[in-house]
This record gives C-alpha cells, sequence and structure tokens, in this order.
C-alpha cells in the first residue's frame, strides 16, 4: 500500500505477492522488508526479504527457515531479531542482498516454556523488550540489555503481566524516550519502566475497548488495537510515564490486529479481519481521520509495518 500527495491510499503495482503460506509477521527498514510466514502443514515459519523500490514494488532477494513466527529490526537497521522457542535469535543484516548471519552466541537462550515472541527494541538501541510465558504459564516481558553489535546479554529486567485476558497477547511497543515498554493486556495498557534498577510500579489505564492487540508508538503517542470492539485508541505518554486517551477511539473496517505508524508519523495503517486501513494523523493533537472514506484496501489481517 502507498499514500500519494494528495492523501489516497491504494495498493502497489505487482500487489499482492505470492507466498507459501499465511504471513505472521513483517519488519521494514530502510526499504528492506522481512516477511515471516508459516508453512503449511508443517509448523515451521521461512522468513523471506525483499527490496521495496521507490514506488513500493517488491522485489525478491531471500528466503530462510526460521524457529519462530514474530521478528522485530534494530532501529539503524543492521540487525533482525526473531523470537523462537529457544529465546531470541539474532542475526546480522546484509543490507545489498537481504541475506542474514547468525550473530556470536546466537540463539540467546532464555528458555520459557511458551517461548519468546515480538521482540522490540529501543530507539536508541539500549534494550531488546520481549515477550514470554514463565512458569505456570504466567505472561511476562523480559527486556534485555543490548550490545552495540547487536548481541544481547542476560542483564536485564524481567516484568510480570496482570494478564487479565487470558489470551496471552500482550503486544509490545517502546516510548520514544527509550524509558517505558507499552504493552496491550486485556482491556487495558500496561506500561513499565524498562530499567532494571527502577522498582516504580506498572501503571495500567484502560484500553477504550476489549481485547487490546497490536501497539505502534510515534513520538509521544501510542496507538492501540481495540480488537473486539472494531477502534482503534490513541494515547498520550508523558516523560512520567502517564498515559491519557486523547479521544474517543476510532471505529475500523473490522477487527484490527496489528497497527504502524509511517516514519514520517503522519500515517497510521491497521491490519484487521476487513483487510488494511489508512488514517491521516495529526501529530500535534492525536487525532484520526480515515483515508479512503474508511474503506479497507486488499492486505495481511496478521501483520503490518510502514516507512
Amino acid at each position: 500500500m502507498r499514500v500519494d500527495g494528495s492523501g489516497n491510499a491504494s495498493s502497489t503495482s505487482g500487489s499482492p505477492y505470492a507466498l507459501g503460506g499465511p504471513v505472521q509477521d513483517m519488519a521494514i527498514s530502510g526499504g528492506l522488508l522481512y516477511v515471516d510466514w508459516s508453512v503449511p502443514n508443517t509448523g515451521g515459519y521461512q522468513l523471506s526479504a525483499f527490496k521495496a523500490d521507490g514506488n513500493g514494488a517488491l522485489i525478491s532477494l531471500s528466503s530462510m527457515k526460521v524457529d519462530g513466527p514474530t521478528i522485530g529490526f534494530d532501529p539503524s537497521g543492521a540487525s533482525l531479531y526473531v523470537g523462537e522457542g529457544p529465546g531470541i535469535a539474532e542475526y546480522k543484516v546484509d543490507r545489498s542482498s537481504g541475506a542474514l548471519t547468525p550473530l556470536p552466541g546466537s540463539p540467546f537462550s532464555n528458555p520459557a516454556p511458551g517461548g519468546m515472541a515480538f521482540p522490540v527494541v529501543s530507539p536508541n538501541g539500549s534494550h531488546l523488550c520481549a515477550r514470554f510465558n514463565g512458569p505456570r504459564a504466567v505472561e511476562a516481558i523480559h527486556c534485555f540489555v543490548r550490545h552495540a553489535d547487536g548481541s544481547l546479554d542476560s542483564s536485564g529486567k524481567t516484568i510480570p503481566m496482570s494478564s487479565q485476558s487470558g489470551i496471552g497477547f500482550p503486544f509490545l511497543g517502546i516510548t520514544s524516550d527509550n524509558t517505558y515498554v507499552v504493552a496491550s493486556d486485556g482491556s487495558q495498557v500496561e506500561i513499565n519502566p524498562i530499567a532494571s534498577n527502577d522498582a516504580t510500579a506498572p501503571k495500567r489505564v484502560s484500553s477504550g475497548g476489549q481485547n487490546t492487540m497490536g501497539i505502534a508508538i510515534s513520538g509521544p503517542w501510542v496507538a492501540v488495537a481495540n480488537h473486539d470492539s472494531n477502534t482503534v485508541s490513541i494515547f498520550a505518554v508523558n516523560s512520567a510515564g502517564q498515559m491519557t486517551l486523547t479521544e474517543t477511539p476510532v471505529n475500523t473496517a473490522g477487527p484490527p490486529n496489528r497497527l504502524a505508524f509511517s516514519q514520517n508519523g503522519i500515517y497510521l495503517f491497521v491490519s484487521s479481519d476487513a483487510g488494511m486501513s489508512a488514517f491521516q494523523f495529526d501529530p500535534t493533537t492525536g487525532s484520526l481521520s480515515p483515508l479512503n472514506g474508511g474503506k479497507s484496501l486488499p492486505g495481511s489481517s496478521r501483520a503490518v509495518t510502514a516507512q
């Protein structure tokens, strides 16, 4: 999908692109796109790399087997992370070919009954946070210290989740000031300090809907998908970690799953069970205005990424 200068959203040339199975997650950096998809009838996953041209058309580069369905870039685009059963797999990215080379010590082992998922790196690259199932299936987040070469170490902080929903879907985001990790949790949003020596209690606010899922962050704004309410909520977050709902949650074309802000922060893209939706976002007020009259375009219901 691309948005032109008049704010019209449309599918790019060649779209949709065929894969061998359902899309699970996507990550993009500087026109280099990785798509994690599940291989039917095997329980396995494949990671395919594409290069986007100036018009958004994709050129296939490479593909490889991975052991997990969720991925995340570091802000520089030099490292890619895969959440999987043994822990977090860490790769060095070849920006020309899309080839991935495991970093020393990868996968970084942090055994958990349900594996690790939804890796997200702080904007300054200092931490990586991921969700995992701890003992007795208690949902938790672990924030690892991340080194300049992209590798992780065991120092960091484990944050138990209240997990009111029992669904096991805390999607994650890290605030633009690198201070807090934000997670969806049932019908609420939870924000926790990342620093391992910070004992500040987590703050929880109502998401404004039911069954919160995807989270996207741009500047001081946090967008949250309320799957069972067919809405998106926008929160303002301050330096003290206080979150304030900016307006009545905005309706989506179908039950929303994942969200992504454009890099310039003026568009929000939403994957839903009804397809892909696009909104104009006001970075001054936090308000959303639907593009294309609120009509959705074809797209993955499970994942979305933007640049």
